[in-house]
């Protein structure tokens, strides 16, 4: 059996939807809903309220904390299966998400598994994960390397073994933390690897994710997650060799990427790539401060 477990803040919309998506899992594998509101002030706590008495297989706890990982960790602490799977409000899993997760773990070997994420709205789906072929990835130098392609936080599941052995999530890094941007699910992903576990994606385990069509969102993400991976390596992962080449790599990459939308006159990529290498060298100043505070 598997206990989903969905973080939510301030977004009954997005929640009800992604909910939703949940229920209409064919065919039916047995689950368990675990939904961690940090005390939303909108309609969540109402809607939840509805949700349980409709849905028994959901339970709902708030938690005041404003880090994403402290929920996670509060949701797996709750949950009662031995398969934890990790989604957000904002995003809304396909009908086959459960059994395609399912049948990734019928392989014992397979101890953490990430999925393909699709764009749910009009947007910017360069943003997202969507590798057609499936891939491990492995404790050695270049797949730490460009740890980032191999999955989000928002469509990824784990033994709960793993997860235990790993101390699950860092709450003082990611959204809402105290060394804040994204990129909590790179920590995670680090930390599986350099302990030896491989990282199974799967494209077919799917979610829809929503994406802005406004571009200054799309600016202020690409900011939070390149500010977010580099303050990590800067704080946590400073000795390990390829954890540091990630961030010459994907400053490398954005120059790359934002000279060629120059040259194609796409100027407004071109300027998101020009933030990615500013929050690149914020988020690794970011990072180093930290690490000389602790």
């Amino acid at each position: 059996m598997i206990s989903v477990i969905l973080i939510t803040a301030n977004r009954d919309a997005m929640l009800q939807r992604c909910l939703a998506g949940l229920y209409a899992q064919s065919p039916a594998v047995p689950h368990e809903i675990v939904v961690v509101d940090q005390g939303s002030g909108d309609g969540t706590a109402d809607l939840l309220a509805r949700e349980a008495l409709a849905h028994p297989e959901l339970r709902a706890v708030r938690l005041p904390d404003p880090s994403a990982n402290a929920k996670r960790n509060r949701g797996a602490a709750l949950a009662r299966h031995d398969l934890l799977a990790f989604l957000d409000d904002d995003a809304v899993p396909d009908p086959g998400w459960l059994a395609a997760l399912a049948a990734a773990f019928r392989d014992p070997a397979c101890a953490l598994v990430t999925g393909s994420v699709h764009p749910l709205t009009p947007g910017h789906p360069q943003t997202l994960r969507r590798a057609p072929a499936p891939r491990v990835w492995r404790p050695c130098f270049r797949n730490k390397a460009v740890i980032w392609r191999c999955g989000v936080s928002a469509n990824m599941a784990v033994r709960r073994a793993v997860f235990d052995r790993l101390g699950g999530f860092d709450p003082a890094i990611g959204m809402g933390a105290p060394l804040g941007g994204c990129g909590d699910e790179v920590d995670f992903f680090l930390r599986a690897l350099n302990a030896g576990w491989a990282i199974h994606y799967r494209p077919e385990v799917r979610v829809r994710h929503h994406q802005s069509e406004r571009r200054e969102d799309l600016y202020r993400r690409a900011h939070a997650y390149y500010f977010g991976v580099a303050a990590l390596v800067g704080c946590k992962f400073f000795r390990d060799p390829a954890a540091r080449a990630m961030l010459p790599l994907r400053l490398a990459h954005s120059a790359a990427m934002g000279l060629w939308h120059l040259l194609t006159l796409e100027g407004a990529r071109a300027r998101a790539r020009g933030i990615e290498i500013r929050a690149t060298w914020q988020g690794w100043r970011a990072g180093v401060r930290a690490r000389g505070r602790a």
